[in-house]
């Protein structure tokens, strides 16, 4: 019933005389896209054969509002709202039909990539249309995966496989797009990431912890270094920083729990050690002090049960500690002003690095 109302309004916009379109028949010819595709994509849960009209339909109307010039351009922005609404919408709800099936992702690429590609067309082809169209397009594609995502890591409690990999891709889109609003684009996706990743530690798909925090360490970093590169001025606390305290933090604070791994313990030391040693070959002071925080702070942990062990098995050898402490006081004392001195000039060396 609304297929005919629908092709009457754009019918009556576009045989209009009136050069170029009115702003009247502009919404008009919108209000009569969205009739004819919106009812039925709200419905395409009920029927495949519906599903696959309304997506054939609203792909058909995005690739004509590319086209479209001259006097027909003011169609372009609210066309490309309406198909890309549709088509969002029918996929989505199929997606969500089909939740537990091998399907769901299949309808899950149908309702996101097609808007990435028109963001990429109206960037490459349209200079004409505002930038606020592909800047919502490729930010409302990882928004439509993060929540799918949600959705079927909590009905089929998948393990962190899906996770990384949703992650990866969401987080790709903000790294990738370089166009217009490209910092604006990367931090929204960068915290659709984070919400995809709160959600899955509440229920419970993030195991290991590292899986989920990875991805997003990764797009941090490679933004900071993009920023250092872009912006001479700017320090490596801001620009690495989080993703450095995100890479290494959440794995140290398994070392004061009773179920820390092996591997975390000796994967945690080598990607401390590793940072340690870029930060200093490429002098950043943010990975330095850092890294080499979180090592003595790890290698005390990881070495506490042994001196423990060593001091509760042998209650004398406490003199022995005593006795060292004191001739190090002694030693220190001596040579007082020349330690002075090395600090300083370690101070100066740590604040002259980047």
């Amino acid at each position: 019933m609304t297929v005919p109302l629908a092709l009457a309004w754009v019918a009556g916009a576009l045989l209009s005389r009136s050069r170029p379109l009115p702003p009247v028949l502009v919404g008009l010819a919108a209000a009569g896209l969205a009739v004819g595709l919106l009812p039925s994509a709200a419905l395409a849960d009920s029927s495949l054969v519906r599903t696959l009209i309304v997506v054939v339909a609203a792909v058909a109307v995005l690739g004509a509002a590319l086209r479209l010039r001259g006097a027909l351009a003011p169609l372009v922005v609210p066309v490309v709202a309406v198909g890309s609404l549709a088509l969002a919408l029918a996929a989505s709800l199929r997606s969500v039909r089909e939740l537990t099936t091998p399907l769901f992702d299949v309808w899950m690429l149908v309702a996101t990539v097609p808007l990435l590609g028109v963001a990429v067309l109206v960037v490459l082809r349209r200079p004409d249309v505002t930038r606020t169209v592909p800047t919502a397009l490729i930010i409302a594609a990882p928004a439509v995966a993060v929540v799918l995502s949600v959705l079927r890591l909590s009905a089929t409690g998948e393990g962190s496989l899906r996770l990384v990999v949703t992650l990866a891709a969401v987080l790709a889109v903000g790294l990738c797009w370089r166009a217009c609003s490209a910092t604006l684009v990367f931090w929204a996706t960068f915290g659709l990431a984070a919400v995809l990743t709160v959600a899955a530690f509440a229920i419970g798909a993030a195991d290991p912890v590292e899986a989920a925090t990875a991805p997003l360490v990764i797009a941090l970093v490679v933004h900071g270094i993009r920023s250092l590169r872009s912006r001479p001025a700017l320090r490596t606390w801001p620009a690495l920083g989080p993703g450095l305290v995100l890479l290494l933090v959440p794995s140290l604070l398994f070392d004061f729990t009773a179920d820390n791994a092996l591997w975390r313990a000796i994967a945690l030391g080598v990607v401390a050690l590793a940072v340690l040693l870029a930060g200093v070959r490429l002098r950043w002071q943010a990975p330095v002090l850092l890294a080499g925080i979180v090592l003595i702070v790890h290698a005390v942990a990881q070495l506490w049960p042994w001196i423990s062990a060593l001091y509760v098995s042998a209650p004398g050898l406490l003199w022995v500690w005593i006795g060292i402490a004191g001739a190090v006081l002694i030693f220190v004392a001596a040579t007082y002003e020349r330690r002075i001195r090395e600090l300083k000039a370690v101070a100066l060396a740590i604040r002259s690095l980047r």
